[in-house]
């Protein structure tokens, strides 16, 4: 990624097999197992996040995979929460009209979201939920594409929702589709202030990851960096090493576990 395609790389998320401090669903791992090897990964691309912004404000951001199955829906929430938890008003949305996943995961999003404010059905604030347990945490559903035909950004409405939700937060976080599959996330690439990739170890050529690169460069999205996931962090050298060293650093020492070829889930 940096070497070969010259892309910034924002950070590794190992694979959730090699981490044993990992607890519960792994799109929640900074709140549910706050000293896992996961949890400080996530930690760290917020820290990195954070300092590309000093020059350039991002207060929107799109995290989208390159591929179906990437990660981007674990990446988005995880940096949502860990954002929230240091007190920062934070929206999260659920963009991927075509795999939702944030109802799943937070049950208090309701049926309605970001298609039917979008539709004119509900108003925005109706549509947003606050989480329980991480009051700066506000999460917005997808809600129903049924009656939207038009892509997501074409929308007439979207500017101004868009503009709208700047104003009640300090950060908005769109979890969208894979950059390969529709054209929504590209759009919506153009019209936030960063793009976050998502790209799953082994599982995507550089022909992919270099087309990606160039429709992102020619709608002029701020490409920040990229998110290695599912990163086989037992087994192989430099992450190896980041594995034993976090261990061993957090007191716990290195754990016999062994590698296998499960991932972090997410669109």
């Amino acid at each position: 990624v940096t070497g070969v395609m010259r892309l910034p790389l924002l950070g590794f998320i190992p694979d959730h097999a090699d981490d044993p401090l990992l607890n519960g669903s792994p799109m929640m791992s900074v709140r549910n197992s706050p000293a896992s090897m996961t949890a400080e990964s996530f930690r760290q691309i917020r820290g990195r996040l954070a300092a590309s912004a000093s020059d350039r404000p991002i207060q929107t951001l799109l995290v989208a995979s390159f591929s179906p199955g990437g990660g981007a829906s674990t990446v988005a929430s995880n940096l949502a929460n860990s954002i929230a938890i240091s007190d920062m008003k934070v929206l999260l949305v659920d963009a991927n009209f075509y795999r939702p996943t944030m109802q799943s995961v937070y049950p208090f999003v309701p049926e309605v979201g970001l298609a039917d404010v979008l539709a004119g059905r509900v108003i925005l604030d109706q549509a947003i939920s606050q989480s329980p347990e991480v009051p700066a945490l506000h999460v917005l559903g997808c809600g129903s594409r049924s009656k939207l035909p038009t892509e997501l950004t074409d929308h007439r409405a979207f500017p101004d929702i868009l503009a709208q939700m700047k104003t009640q937060f300090d950060m908005v976080i769109f979890d969208g589709a894979p950059l390969t599959f529709v054209a929504d996330s590209i759009n919506l690439a153009s019209r936030v202030d960063g793009v976050i990739a998502v790209l799953r170890a082994g599982m995507i050529t550089r022909g992919t990851v270099g087309r990606i690169r160039e429709q992102l460069r020619q709608v002029r999205a701020n490409l920040i960096g990229i998110v290695l996931n599912a990163a086989q962090t037992y087994s192989a050298g430099y992450f190896r090493q980041n594995y034993r060293t976090f261990f061993e650093y957090a007191g716990s020492g290195t754990p016999e576990v062994k590698p296998s070829d499960k991932s972090l889930p997410g669109a």
